[in-house]
């Protein structure tokens, strides 16, 4: 490692992928209780209003403006794994290229990418300063190609 550098690791698509799963499941839990909470306020206004006559004010606290910026990070968090999900199975690629006997970053390279076909994958393979034989390409292309989703037409 050289000095005053720090080194990178990549994520694997299935840690991003539990850990949004994980954030959209508290996120939905968060919109019920905000919904509910929302609908009772609503509520009191009302009945403030039929009984005293006078408007509450509706300015919003600082709060519920951060509460609004962290929803839209999380609907774009959800977006991101609506269109992982299209894409295909990266947790069972990554399974079966380790049950090969490759380098856990090169499965995960492979399994992030998921090569549409056997060049990409040699490019993968080089990245990683190795040279793959035809008979690897092929199995690693089968793999790939059997748990990728059909494309949307």
């Amino acid at each position: 490692m050289v000095e005053g550098k720090l080194e990178e690791k990549p994520i694997p698509e299935i840690e991003l992928k539990r850990y949004l799963k994980k954030e959209i499941a508290q996120y939905e839990k968060e919109e019920i209780a905000r919904a509910k909470k929302k609908a009772a306020e609503k509520a009191a206004k009302e009945e403030n209003k039929k009984g005293e006559g006078e408007e509450v004010s509706a300015e919003k606290p600082a709060a519920s403006k951060r509460a609004e910026k962290m929803d839209f990070n999380k609907q774009l968090a959800v977006e991101h794994l609506k269109v992982i999900e299209e894409l295909g199975d990266s947790s069972a690629i990554y399974e079966e290229l380790k049950k090969m006997g490759l380098a856990e970053e090169l499965c995960v390279k492979i399994a992030d990418t998921l090569p549409t076909d056997k060049e990409v994958i040699k490019m993968i393979f080089y990245e990683f300063t190795l040279s793959p034989e035809e008979e690897q390409l092929s199995q690693i292309m089968e793999i790939v190609d059997k748990h990728r989703k059909k494309k949307r037409k």
